[in-house]
């Protein structure tokens, strides 16, 4: 996956950066069927992406979010503004 190329399950959330298994303890774990996913170590080393697959996996949600940014550092107002979200 280009965006995503580091991932865990719930079997190897343990080989994960403590910034991500404390973002998987926020969210309430990796269950069955579910991914945490982040980006490259070198270009998007804070990205991360939410792999939830809802009953038989007909549907996912896919929660993508930035670590450690508060709700004014950029590039969170331009992405807002992107998707007409307003605080």
């Amino acid at each position: 996956m280009l965006a995503f190329p580091r991932g865990w399950t719930a079997k190897s959330l343990a080989s994960a950066p403590p910034a991500f298994r404390a973002l998987a303890d926020k969210t309430g774990g990796v269950g069955a069927g579910q991914r945490l996913l982040a980006g490259d170590e070198a270009t998007a080393d804070r990205l991360f992406g939410l792999w939830w697959p809802w009953g038989n996996g007909a549907k996912i949600t896919l929660r993508i979010g930035i670590l450690d940014l508060g709700v004014s550092d950029e590039p969170l107002p331009r992405i807002r503004e992107l998707f007409g979200v307003k605080l």
